[in-house]
């Protein structure tokens, strides 16, 4: 029984991986396969990643920021953790966002993004992978947009969160669509992914379609990303917390 237990789970994640990838003719632009240190920096500049939202507008109840202890690379895995520091008696999560505050760093126009996440659905966590108009880090007067291609919660772990936002220069959100999945977030490591067109987006779960919203003016503009993990709440936290990230990438469309 352990046997056919054990080739049916590879055939699953075989027939996973085989699903997931970007369209023909894109090419490899962006990738982190956390198989070096993590290149990481409270707020840059000169690493890949900075561990705060660029645009000075953290979330949650856990503190973000760059702690190497809780915040790395092991045998090819990116490692984030939620954490209680006694010492500080407060929560810290964890965030990795592809520009700085100075908005440098990686951003694409249009695009293929994918990223390979394992949770274990721990209560009051929050993983998520995002994009985000890199001309909203900077002061701004113009429309931004947010592309949620996972958000997830610990109360909810076989739900899996698409959202589409607009914000205005103010912050006020002006227009938002958004699709709820059914989906075991918490077997084995997914593969979220998100094609952004001129005139829709795609968002998928392992390669799979699951949700097609059209393509808002301010999602056409370069778009950087950013993964978390975050809490919405400290009442049944467990510390720590984990969450595994095997890679993030993004493919540019032909030219």
């Amino acid at each position: 029984m352990r046997t056919r237990i054990f080739i049916l789970s590879l055939i699953i994640l075989i027939h996973v991986l085989a699903h997931a990838a970007p369209p023909a003719g894109y090419t490899l632009v962006f990738s982190d396969e956390f198989k070096e240190p993590l290149s990481c920096s409270n707020w840059g500049p000169g690493t890949k990643w900075i561990a705060n939202t660029p645009y000075n507008g953290n979330f949650g109840v856990a503190a973000f920021g760059y702690w190497p202890n809780r915040l790395y690379t092991n045998n090819g895995v990116l490692v984030m953790m939620d954490y209680f520091d006694t010492y500080h008696k407060a929560w810290e999560g964890c965030l990795l966002s592809s520009m700085d505050t100075k908005a440098n760093g990686f951003a694409q126009a249009l695009g293929y993004w994918e990223c390979a996440v394992r949770w274990h659905g721990e209560p009051d966590t929050w993983p998520g992978f995002w994009l985000a108009s890199a001309n909203g880090i900077l002061p701004h007067t113009n429309n931004t947009a947010e592309i949620d291609i996972l958000e997830a919660y610990g109360s909810q772990p076989s739900v899996a969160h698409q959202v589409l936002h607009v914000w205005n220069g103010s912050g006020a959100q002006v227009y938002a669509s958004g699709h709820v999945q059914s989906w075991n977030l918490t077997n084995f490591t997914h593969v979220y992914g998100c094609l952004v067109n001129k005139d829709f987006i795609h968002y998928y779960i392992d390669g799979y379609e699951i949700w097609t919203v059209p393509t808002p003016p301010e999602a056409t503009l370069p778009l950087y990303c950013m993964i978390d993990f975050a809490m919405y709440s400290t009442s049944g936290a467990i510390s720590p917390s984990y969450m595994y990230v095997d890679y993030v990438r993004c493919y540019a469309p032909p030219k």
